[in-house]
């Protein structure tokens, strides 16, 4: 594969990666990817990996993977774990809609939504533009534990 094959590497890669947030932002996870040749000459142009990011830790603190099918075979597996839901009118957090950011009034910790735009609010689609949570009302995440900021419920409905 040549340097010239990278762009259409990358482009699969791209839309790879919008697939699978489809499928994991609704459950409160991200996935983001490299693609094509680097620095150092330690990634070749057909290179393609995809970090699961959850919506309440650090960026690039997920699993990491080769593929596209291994990826979604982590997320088939997120499926199956219970599911944690936050409402934004907790009275435990803070939810700023400009900033998209929530925040634990007890901790002071917080996290962004922020490039989080196919709808971890279960209210966004594929189709609307990143930063669209006016009328969401909770959050979501898939996890065998609640997450730390806020005051998070299982769930059936997500």
């Amino acid at each position: 594969m040549s340097d010239w094959d990278t762009v259409p590497n990358m482009s699969d890669a791209a839309k790879a990666a919008t697939e699978l947030n489809v499928v994991s932002q609704p459950w409160g996870y991200a996935v983001t990817f490299t693609a094509g040749g680097g620095l150092g000459g330690d990634r070749t142009p057909d290179h393609q990996r995809f970090t699961v990011h959850r919506i309440d830790k650090p960026v690039a603190s997920g699993p990491s993977f080769d593929s596209a099918e291994e990826t979604l075979a982590y997320l088939d597996e997120l499926a199956k774990l219970p599911l944690w839901r936050l409402d934004l009118d907790d009275d435990s957090i803070e939810f700023d809609n400009t900033e998209l950011a929530v925040k634990d009034k007890m901790t002071g910790e917080s996290f962004s939504l922020k490039g989080w735009g196919l709808g971890v609010t279960g209210r966004a689609t594929a189709g609307q533009s990143p930063g669209r949570y006016e009328g969401a009302t909770h959050l979501s995440v898939r996890s065998d534990e609640a997450p730390t900021i806020g005051r998070w419920y299982r769930s059936d409905v997500g």
